[in-house]
Parts: C-alpha cells; sequence; structure tokens
C-alpha cells in the first residue's frame, strides 16, 4: 500500500504535514534522482503528469515495477539529471529531489535545466536531511554501525562547504528565486519561478 504524500525523508514530516506542494491533480511533476519510496509514483498517485528521472538502470527498473504495483503511469527517464531535454521550457509545476543532489555531477548545470523546466509559480525541493536534530542522532550512529564509511559519507555531505556549493551552484539562476536551508531538518534548495513568499 502505497502513502499518498510526498516523502523528504524517512522519518520526517511529509507533504501532508507540510503542504508545500500543493494539489498535484493535473499537473507535471518531476522527480529527480528515484528515492524510497519512490516520489513519482505518489506524485502519479496524486493525479500528476509524473517524470522520474535517474542516471541508475537499476533505479528505473524498480520505479517501474512500483508504478505497475501502483497501477500508474510515470514516464521515466535514465539519463543525466542535469539534462531534462525532454521536457520544455516552463512546462512543469513541481521538481522533487531527495537524497540525490550529493551525488550530482554538474549542481549549476542541474539547477539550472532545474529553473528552466520550471513554469510560473512552479517550485522546486532538492536536498536531503533526517527531518530534526533527536532523528539525526539517532540514525547516524546506527547506520555508521551497519556500514563502514557511512558516517564519513554523511558528514562530508552534511558539512557548510556542501551547504556553500549549493548555495554558489544555485544563485544567480535568471528568472528564480532561491533559498538554501541548512538547519537540524537538513539542507534543501527551494527554488521557484517567481517570489518566494
Amino acid at each position: 500500500m502505497w502513502d499518498m504524500e510526498i516523502s523528504y525523508g524517512a522519518n520526517v514530516a511529509d507533504d501532508g504535514e507540510l503542504r508545500l506542494c500543493g494539489d498535484l491533480n493535473g499537473k507535471r511533476a518531476i522527480e529527480l534522482g528515484v528515492s524510497s519510496p519512490a516520489n513519482a509514483v505518489v506524485m502519479a498517485l496524486q493525479g500528476a503528469k509524473a517524470i522520474a528521472v535517474d542516471s541508475d538502470p537499476k533505479a528505473i527498473t524498480g520505479l517501474r515495477a512500483a508504478a505497475e504495483r501502483a497501477e500508474v503511469s510515470v514516464e521515466c527517464h535514465e539519463g543525466d539529471l542535469a539534462d531534462l531535454g525532454f521536457a520544455t521550457s516552463a512546462s512543469v509545476d513541481l521538481v522533487v529531489s531527495r537524497g540525490s543532489v550529493y551525488f550530482w555531477d554538474d549542481l549549476n548545470a542541474a539547477f539550472r535545466e532545474t529553473a528552466r523546466v520550471l513554469r510560473p509559480g512552479g517550485m522546486a525541493f532538492i536536498g536531503g536531511g533526517f527531518g530534526n536534530a533527536e532523528l539525526r542522532d539517532r540514525i547516524v550512529p546506527a547506520m555508521a554501525e551497519r556500514k563502514p564509511g557511512w558516517e564519513d559519507f554523511y558528514h562530508a555531505n552534511m558539512s557548510r562547504e556542501t551547504t556553500d556549493r549549493l548555495r554558489q551552484a544555485s544563485s544567480g539562476i535568471d528568472g528564480v528565486a532561491c533559498q538554501v536551508h541548512d538547519d537540524d531538518s537538513g539542507v534543501w534548495v527551494v527554488m521557484k519561478r517567481g517570489e518566494i513568499p
């Protein structure tokens, strides 16, 4: 059974609580980097024309199987997340990416391409984290115990340098307002074609 809300991470408030994405019925929505559970499937369940992009063929295969089980259609593209050539300019209402930004080869190109496809009023939520300090402080040691080297990976990705790279890569993009949120919930780039309220 599928949760009907877009997820920002395990044990993190979802969009049912945060209400960031709005009504997706009839809207175009892209998931950059397939998450687990797949937000693209949730978007389709909410009535969106859902699209997913991932460079990993296994992620795309898994997403297709998940969409079939949920009895929804998700347009899938295997490739570079900085190449959204399948989408015309100003044609997308929502872009969500949870956790994949830390693996992107060219942040600036991906942010510019995301901005290009957003229609007026369209928004993007790109980032990752655990939702709050208490969860972070429980999850990081548990993951470090399960996967050697994971704690170093986490600290490198949630560092001040990473936040600065995200801020630099998302700044100065024509036609969109960008904010980088860095707190106990994680690091998120919020992008809107137009002003961010």
